[in-house]
């Protein structure tokens, strides 16, 4: 048996974190996964693993089994009611694809993240290059010019537009 088959598949690059260890978790569900163990397979950092696997476990995402150790839930994966969903960002800043989008814009149209919170999933898909910063809290999507903010319309008046002849 050689090291190749011992290791889960690569994670793909728009993937979280724990998406990751969800992904090396579910290679086999049954067993109990110590943080290290997923540290080093993940090639994260075991300190700042183990407290987001606290975190997860109290969210009931994972089951803490032990010192150190978790496991998957039985059963389908509960959805975290406190998790920001990148499709409903990506959903918000495609009513205008072209735009630069602030992150406090975006916080008041999801209406349920803090701005803060958002700030650092928007910078990490950033770094993904799932977005593209264009200023400090300033994000747009990939592969779109750069527009300014869209202007407010004119106010409509009752008088006709006379053409040249």
């Amino acid at each position: 048996m050689t090291t190749e088959t011992l290791l889960p598949p690569e994670a793909p690059m728009h993937t979280s974190r724990l998406e990751d260890v969800l992904a090396a978790m579910g290679t086999a569900p049954e067993r109990e996964w110590r943080a290290i163990e997923l540290a080093t397979l993940l090639r994260l950092d075991r300190s700042d693993l183990t407290g987001e696997l606290i975190r997860w476990a109290r969210r009931q995402i994972l089951i803490k089994t032990g010192p150190a150790t978790f496991k998957i839930p039985d059963g389908p994966p509960r959805p975290s009611k406190v998790a920001v969903r990148r499709e409903d960002v990506l959903g918000v800043m495609a009513t205008d694809p072209h735009r630069a989008w602030h992150a406090s814009e975006i916080t008041a149209a999801l209406n349920t993240v803090k701005q803060s919170t958002l700030a650092l999933h928007l910078s990490a898909w950033a770094r993904k290059n799932l977005l593209i910063k264009t200023a400090p809290a300033t994000y747009r999507l990939p592969d779109q010019p750069v527009t300014a903010a869209p202007a407010k319309p004119l106010a409509a008046t009752n008088t006709p537009i006379s053409r040249a002849a």
